[in-house]
């Protein structure tokens, strides 16, 4: 299990240096880190969801604890409107906080909601959390 989390850090780590390259804040840079490990954890929980990955009880807990932390930096990590040149996160984050908000605790309780007491059930719950994402992202980023 611990070369499993090893692993998944050094890969997080890896594509988050690619995909933010040149982002000069380091509140944006933190935010967009944030949402590349859900993209990550939403990747490894639909893999196992689907049964491309075995089942493994205890890699689902140690992903969920990733997923829950992760969900709960959200509203923090956005609070202060920082800015960079590279960042997707759109004004009506600001301009609209406490939907902003709303929404952001509505996907806490989502991820707190979960089933994962089967592959069966967590693939279910892995596509309501896509839902959440999206949700969110149609609000709340700007496309590229």
């Amino acid at each position: 299990m611990r070369s499993f989390v090893c692993f998944g850090a050094v890969l997080c780590a890896a594509t988050v240096a690619i995909a933010h390259d040149g982002v000069m804040n380091k509140s944006v840079l933190t935010r967009m880190e944030t949402m590349t490990e859900f993209k990550e954890i939403t990747k490894t929980l639909g893999r196992i969801g689907s049964g491309a990955d075995e089942w493994d009880p205890k890699k689902v807990e140690i992903t969920m604890q990733a997923l829950t932390a992760a969900a709960a930096r959200v509203v923090p990590e956005f609070e202060a409107n920082e800015r960079d040149p590279k960042d997707r996160a759109a004004d009506t984050i600001w301009t609209s906080w406490d939907d902003f908000v709303s929404t952001a605790n509505g996907f806490e309780t989502t991820v707190s909601e979960m089933d994962v007491s089967s592959a069966k059930a967590l693939a279910v719950s892995v596509s309501a959390l896509g839902d959440g994402c999206k949700t969110c992202h149609k609000a709340y980023r700007v496309r590229k």
